[in-house]
Order: structure tokens, then C-alpha cells, then sequence
């Protein structure tokens, strides 16, 4: 019973840990053009004026980030309301962990500096197996992992 507990618990603060790195990007959203293509040039060795220069960057920046917010938010669902949205969990893990395959392939394929991809691999990584493995076997009804 304790064990249970652990792992409940477990299971909701990598539902909180993902939902925090997905929904930090509502900042990009928000930030003004300049000041996130400066940070964005820092993390991704691009020069800003490069960026700066194509206003579809920055529209594919407010349409990503706003994505990925948006899938932040889908990670606080079970935990906000077990009851309803525990069958979303699963496939929430395993979306975390085919994206950090995709991420890791690409960098590794692009040749890119491992920074900033290989953080975001991490996170993918850490997030989806932490929520598989602190659910309930299958063979158990899911909503009661929460």
C-alpha cells in the first residue's frame, strides 16, 4: 500500500516535471521578437540578425512554442483530474520517449553541438520513462495509477 503511494506520487511529479518543459515555451509566445531571437541565437550558436531577418521565423516560433505549451498543459490533466484523464497517461510517456528518439536522431544526424539537443533528449528520456514506470501494469485499470 505504501509502495502505491510512492509510486501515485511518483507518477505525478513526472507529470508535473513535463508538463513544466513543455509548458515553459509559453514564454516564447509572449517574449518580443528581438529579445527571444537574441536567447535563441545564444542556445543555437545562430546570430540573431539572421533570425531577425525572415519574420517566418518568428511566426514559427509563436506557432511552436504555442504547441508546445499547449502540450504542457495535456500534462497537468491527470494530474489535475485523475479520474477522467488517467487513461491519457500512457500515451503521454510513450510520446516523451518516441520524441527524444526523434530529437537524438536528428541532432546526431544534423551534426548539430550537443547543446542544446542532447538537454532536450534528457528530458524527453527522463520524463517518458518516469511515467511509464510508475504506472500500474496494464493488466490493472489505469485510472487507479493516479
Amino acid at each position: 500500500m505504501k509502495i502505491e503511494l510512492s509510486k501515485k506520487m511518483l507518477l505525478r511529479m513526472f507529470l508535473v516535471y513535463s508538463a513544466l518543459g513543455w509548458g515553459i515555451c509559453i514564454v516564447w509566445v509572449f517574449l518580443p521578437g528581438d529579445s527571444a531571437f537574441e536567447i535563441l541565437g545564444y542556445i543555437g550558436g545562430i546570430s540573431p540578425e539572421v533570425l531577425n531577418a525572415d519574420p517566418m521565423y518568428d511566426y514559427w516560433l509563436r506557432m511552436a512554442s504555442s504547441v508546445f505549451a499547449f502540450l504542457g498543459f495535456l500534462y497537468l490533466l491527470p494530474v489535475m483530474n485523475p479520474a477522467k484523464f488517467a487513461a491519457l497517461a500512457p500515451y503521454l510517456g510513450w510520446f516523451m520517449i518516441i520524441e527524444g528518439a526523434v530529437l537524438f536522431a536528428h541532432g546526431a544526424i544534423l551534426g548539430l553541438p550537443a547543446t542544446p539537443w542532447l538537454g532536450d533528449v534528457g528530458f524527453c528520456v527522463v520524463g517518458g520513462i518516469g511515467i511509464l514506470s510508475t504506472m500500474k501494469s496494464p493488466e490493472k485499470h489505469v485510472r487507479s495509477s493516479l
